[in-house]
């Protein structure tokens, strides 16, 4: 009986929460949790608002845990924040909104599951992503027509931007940002190849055109375990410099919503059609895993560039987010980074030098391999 309970505690105790989508619509509220294991159903209650705290909606998923603790600000559509812990032998969804809201649950997987909470019962909100639509995400029927690849090591798609007729941006002094990409994407390659524990794939090897549509069906097929996607910035101005890297969520500021727009220029389908999940996904979402990532790659590569070329030529412009096409399509831990302004003199000069694409190359194989390892 000892070994028989044993091995309950440890399957009940295993699965940790990988991913966290927050919708708000009107009066409706769609949390989508995706974990490394199974998702148990949970318990729900109803804390009825006193005069001192607003209503709470709790969630408890016995056997899940998070790490670490996130909480939330969402502030929109009567929807305050969303704080999730974990408590002593179960993961704990908080949501504090401004009024009371029924609780529903739906399972999408034995590994992914959908909360809702209604200020009607029995009305949705018909404008946010489908029960149908965010199974066919989680199992990749929209991206990927065969079953995902066997591997044994490590997969790491390194997505090179833009390519053929669509050049990117351009610098001061003409050059694309297509082949800085490219350029880039190619070294990172090489560096990271020298880990055998590690399979490299490249949406693109030269100067062809792949649909953003293409470039995560390539990941998703791989069932790769990180998406990188190599751009170089552009700004209406050329004072503007420095590094900065994206996961996806809401616009973190109006500069992100630019950079966002120029990259998503080729979202438009095989088929001529925008990808309608990309539209309803414009409301409070983050991927645990992928803040992490950029924000590991962001540290670790301002970093290495701030030792070689001193503080004042290597501006650090942070951690964002944007809504891009390729990362919300894909389904691993995915980042877009962008290296520095072609649009600035000093960044394109920089930016053209084998050595500074070198150094830069090397670094981000050393903020993913630290990703790794930290997620071992």
């Amino acid at each position: 009986m000892f070994f028989i309970f044993l091995s309950i505690f440890q399957v009940v105790f295993s699965a940790e929460i990988e991913q966290v989508q927050v919708f708000s619509g009107k009066g409706h509220c769609r949390i989508v949790l995706s974990a490394s294991g199974k998702i148990s159903t949970p318990r729900t209650e109803i804390q009825r608002s006193s005069y001192s705290s607003p209503p709470r909606s709790i969630i408890r998923f016995q056997g899940l845990s998070i790490t670490p603790p996130r909480l939330m600000e969402i502030n929109k559509e009567g929807v305050r924040h969303i704080d999730i812990r974990n408590t002593i032998d179960a993961l704990q969804v908080a949501v504090v909104t401004n009024k009371s809201r029924a609780i529903k649950f739906h399972r999408l997987s034995d590994s992914s599951v959908i909360v809702d909470l209604l200020k009607d019962p029995a009305r949705e909100d018909e404008n946010l992503p489908s029960i149908t639509q965010l199974k066919d995400w989680f199992s990749g029927i929209r991206l990927s027509e065969s079953k995902l690849k066997t591997k044994a090591n490590t997969v790491i798609v390194i997505d090179p931007g833009h390519g053929g007729t669509e050049h990117g941006a351009v610098g001061v002094n003409g050059t694309r940002e297509a082949d800085i990409a490219l350029q880039l994407s190619l070294r990172i390659q090489k560096y990271l190849s020298e880990n055998k524990d590690i399979e490299v794939i490249l949406t693109r090897t030269k100067d062809v055109s792949v649909s953003l549509h293409e470039r995560a069906k390539i990941a998703n097929g791989a069932n790769a375990d990180l998406f990188v996607s190599i751009h170089a910035n552009a700004a209406h101005v050329d004072w503007m410099h420095g590094i900065e890297t994206y996961s996806l969520d809401t616009a973190s500021d109006e500069g992100a919503i630019k950079v966002a727009r120029r990259e998503n220029t080729l979202s438009v389908k095989t088929d001529g059609s925008k990808d309608k999940l990309l539209g309803q996904l414009v409301s409070a979402g983050t991927n645990i895993l992928s803040h992490d990532l950029a924000s590991e790659v962001q540290k670790v590569v301002v970093s290495e560039m701030r030792q070689v070329y001193g503080n004042d030529k290597i501006k650090d412009l942070g951690h964002k987010t944007a809504l891009f096409y390729v990362l919300v399509s894909t389904k691993m831990p995915a980042i877009l980074f962008e290296a520095s302004f072609l649009s600035n003199p000093d960044d394109e000069r920089r930016l053209r030098t084998p050595h500074f694409q070198d150094i830069m190359a090397k670094a981000i194989v050393k903020a993913l391999i630290q990703y790794l390892e930290k997620q071992r």
